[in-house]
This record gives structure tokens, sequence and C-alpha cells, in this order.
């Protein structure tokens, strides 16, 4: 009965408790932050463009060439 009790006092007190917190989570708006804590201006988006993230592919490629060719001269 005891566990009965409890079980009935968490459904009536922490679920509602826990979903108004995930409303009030998804509903928070990101301009109200301070600006230290604002996440950056392209965070909303889900993927990069494909050209950027092209780019930041050959840039990356390039920089480990570079960085091979400084460590075996020989190459």
């Amino acid at each position: 009965m005891a566990t009965f009790l409890e079980i009935c006092l968490l459904a009536v007190f922490v679920v509602p408790f826990v979903l108004d917190r995930r409303a009030r989570r998804r509903s928070a708006d990101v301009s109200l932050l301070p600006q230290l804590d604002r996440p950056p201006v392209g965070a909303g988006q889900r993927l990069p463009r494909a050209w950027a993230r092209r780019r930041y592919v050959e840039d990356g490629v390039a920089e480990v060439v570079a960085f091979l060719s400084e460590q075996d001269p020989a190459r």
C-alpha cells in the first residue's frame, strides 16, 4: 500500500514538474540570454552548407599534407 501511495504521489507531483520543465526549455528564447551565454549564430542550423563542409574538408587535407611534409623532409 505504501508503494502504491508513493507511485501516486510521484505521478501527481513529479511528472507535471518534469513536463513543465521540458516545455519551458523548448520555448526558451535565445535572445534573452546574456551575450556570453548565447550559442553561436550558426548553431541553429542543423548541418553546414555543402560548400562550407567541402571547403572545411579540403582545408583540413591541405593542413595535414603541409604538416606531414614538414615532419618528413624526404617526402
